[in-house]
């Protein structure tokens, strides 16, 4: 969970003689986590007739989560993202009361950010957020919920995740999960030249590993490709035909919790 990473409350529960794990979410106002994000992510664009153009990049982020409140109703979590060099991105991220998140509220660069990356990277667990009930390794469930990024549109994720193992490692007890889930995508970013528009989805395989210890997000690993379909329309007040293109970005991350 993004705050789920931030402060999903974890207990380990026995139940006729099997281990078994709830997670559930129960922030408090004012907690605070960081993240350190590893991501290498790669981009392909074709626009019009051009060729190709291939970029790589290998970039260190910091998220750092805020809870500025939280209730019956569910939470909202504050986001700042750091690169160095770079202005930072900040946003507001509205959860459920099951930690799922249903609404990115713009402040600075929140669309382009998921769009960039993918909800695994800005919110470590928050997608593939587990249903209310003890589960044992080999359970699975399925992830359908409503997301508002940043305006009036509103997308819908979909998917599945699963309890792969209940584990040790390095003194530590671990709940280990694994989902799988599609985020459609569209916004309009303002460039030289025109307006560009972005219109597809962002798939995504996520292993989260719970500390069952620390009540929180350990590390996440996750691979996010997104696809879509480019129009670059001429700038406002003139003339001109748009032109298609198409833009695939894959994104793979490791994230950790470092305070």
């Amino acid at each position: 969970m993004l705050a789920g990473a931030l402060l999903a409350s974890l207990a380990l529960l026995p139940s006729c003689g099997d281990d078994t794990v709830r997670l559930s979410f129960v922030p408090a106002a004012g907690e605070r986590a960081e993240y350190r994000i590893r991501v290498r992510a790669e981009a392909v664009t074709t626009v019009g007739d051009e060729p190709a153009r291939r970029t790589v990049d290998d970039t260190e982020l910091v998220a750092s989560h805020e809870v500025l409140d939280s209730g019956e109703g569910g939470s909202r979590v504050s986001v700042r993202l750091a690169e160095e060099g770079k202005a930072p991105s900040a946003f507001v991220v509205r959860f459920d009361q099951r930690g799922r998140p249903v609404e990115v509220q713009q402040t600075e660069g929140a669309a382009a950010a998921v769009a960039d990356l993918g909800l695994s990277e800005l919110f470590p667990g928050a997608a593939g957020v587990p249903p209310e009930r003890r589960l044992a390794p080999g359970d699975r469930w399925t992830i359908d919920a409503p997301v508002a990024l940043a305006g009036p549109a509103r997308a819908r994720l979909a998917g599945e995740g699963r309890l792969v193992a209940l584990e040790a490692a390095g003194g530590r007890r671990l709940a280990r999960v694994e989902s799988g889930y599609r985020l459609p995508v569209r916004r309009t970013a303002e460039q030289t030249g025109g307006r560009l528009v972005l219109d597809g989805s962002l798939d995504t395989t996520a292993r989260v590993a719970y500390d069952l210890d620390d009540d929180v997000v350990h590390s996440v690993r996750a691979r996010t490709t997104g696809r879509y379909r480019v129009t670059l329309l001429p700038p406002d007040g003139v003339v001109g035909p748009p032109v298609p293109g198409t833009l695939v970005v894959d994104v793979d991350s490791t994230t950790r919790r470092v305070g």
